[in-house]
C-alpha cells in the first residue's frame, strides 16, 4: 500500500487535530499502528534544483563545494505515513483532505 507523504507543517496541523480526538497512549508506535491504522516515518528526501546550467555554476562564488551541492539540489525532511488497511486510509485521506489537498499531487503524495 502506498505511504501517503506529508510536509513536516502539514503533519503538524494533522498531529494537532489528532491529539485532540486520542488519548497520549495512541501515539505509541504499536498502537498508532493498531488503532489508527498506520505508522509515521521520517524520510529526508533529495530534491533536485530545477534550473541549473553551467552558466550558473560558473558564476557560483569561486566554485567552492557547498556551492556544488547547493547547486545540484538539497535535501527536505518529509512525513511518510505507512498504512497498513485501507479503509483506514481512505477514512484518513477523508477526515483530513481539507489539510491535506491544499498541496496534493497525484495519488495523494503530498510534498
Amino acid at each position: 500500500m502506498k505511504a501517503i507523504i506529508l510536509t513536516t507543517d502539514k503533519w503538524q496541523q494533522i498531529q494537532a487535530e489528532l491529539h485532540k480526538e486520542y488519548p497520549p497512549s495512541y501515539f505509541l508506535r504499536w498502537k498508532m499502528k493498531e488503532k489508527l491504522g498506520f505508522t509515521v516515518r521520517e524520510h529526508k528526501a533529495w530534491i533536485e534544483n530545477k534550473k541549473r546550467n553551467q552558466d550558473d555554476w560558473l558564476s557560483a562564488s569561486g566554485g567552492a563545494l557547498d556551492h556544488l551541492v547547493s547547486f545540484a539540489g538539497h535535501t527536505e525532511l518529509q512525513i511518510h505515513l505507512d498504512f497498513y488497511s485501507e479503509p483506514k486510509r481512505t477514512f484518513f485521506l477523508l477526515k483530513f483532505s481539507e489539510i491535506i489537498s491544499k498541496e496534493a499531487t497525484d495519488e495523494f503524495n503530498i510534498i
